[in-house]
């Protein structure tokens, strides 16, 4: 297969950022449609985690007033 590598990009996806990972998607992925969707999928769904326990843990920790 004649490749000019100048013109590939290299993403490991089990530590790029969704936003990549939707950039990857949108071009040629090697791998699978499928599997990439579920790449996708997994990533979001550890975003919404990670911003859930954010919000879990400030509201733990905010100062509540007096009564």
């Amino acid at each position: 297969m004649p490749l000019d590598y100048g013109q590939v990009d290299v993403v490991d996806v089990d530590v790029a950022p969704p936003a990549l990972l939707l950039s990857v998607l949108e071009g040629v992925p090697i791998y699978n449609a499928e599997r990439a969707r579920e790449d996708l999928a997994w990533r979001y769904i550890e975003l919404l985690d990670v911003g859930e326990t954010w919000e879990y843990a400030n509201r733990r920790i905010s100062p509540r007033p007096r009564s």
